[in-house]
């Protein structure tokens, strides 16, 4: 545990903001920019990544599906199978392609384990490494701009009749500031919207409860980098 540590931007592993436009693949992303500080801490990295969020979103999704996306859960464990390819292999488009066959993905890396993390154990975890967490996005968060701390809408009832939906994102750090008299606590989140949204992509949610509900509750995070398959053949170096 490093002393003083509170953010992974600082870090130097972590790569630019995505942006996922118009797809329902956030959990591409969080995924995909998860493996990839894996990557970048590892002792012996030497190259950095950009992994692709394409080959996951065109491999765990179809397009007759009644519900868009995947879940954080069912993601990671299809890229402990599977493993992830590199972007320049499966390049962003920002719609749903069919998938390239198993045997012909030129694979690169996978995780060891993931493990699920609550969130009153969220801080100890982001010492170690982001936390991918899924939230309820309600339509206003896409405004959010700058880098002052959002803690929820103004009414309750925003969650009750708003639109929401949910939202993957990665946890990378967390702080606490002064508002006027008050000190409050925050999480540093990493979007998929780009450097646009929040300050160059990222935002601070305030971990107290906002109308009787946590902005960012339990996530997962993953464990360990393997550079060969389950039967331990060696991928393609990079």
């Amino acid at each position: 545990m490093e002393e003083g540590f509170e953010d992974w931007r600082t870090s130097g592993h972590l790569n630019e903001v995505k942006n996922q436009e118009t797809g329902d693949c956030c959990f591409a992303f969080t995924a995909c920019a998860a493996v990839e500080v894996l990557h970048h801490k590892h002792p012996d990295s030497q190259i950095r990544v950009v992994l692709s969020c394409q080959d996951l979103w065109n491999n765990l999704v179809t397009v007759d599906q009644t519900e868009p996306g995947c879940s954080i859960l069912d993601t990671l464990k299809w890229i402990y199978f599977n493993g992830c390819v590199l972007e320049e292999h499966c390049p962003y488009l920002g719609r749903l392609q069919p998938p390239i066959p198993l045997e012909d993905r030129r694979v690169k890396m996978r995780i060891k384990t993931l493990k699920p993390v609550l969130r009153k154990n969220m801080e100890y975890e982001v010492y170690r490494g982001p936390v991918i967490v899924e939230i309820d996005w309600l339509q206003e968060m896409d405004l959010i701009r700058g880098d002052g701390i959002y803690s929820g809408p103004l009414r309750a009832s925003t969650f009750k009749n708003g639109k929401i939906e949910k939202h993957g994102v990665l946890v990378v750090g967390f702080g606490a500031q002064m508002e006027g008299d008050e000190l409050i606590k925050f999480w540093i989140i990493q979007n998929s919207h780009g450097s646009g949204w929040g300050h160059n992509g990222y935002a601070k949610f305030n971990r107290a409860k906002i109308h009787n509900r946590y902005l960012i509750n339990d996530g997962w995070t993953v464990v360990g980098i393997s550079y060969c398959d389950l039967e331990g053949h060696p991928y393609e170096e990079l």
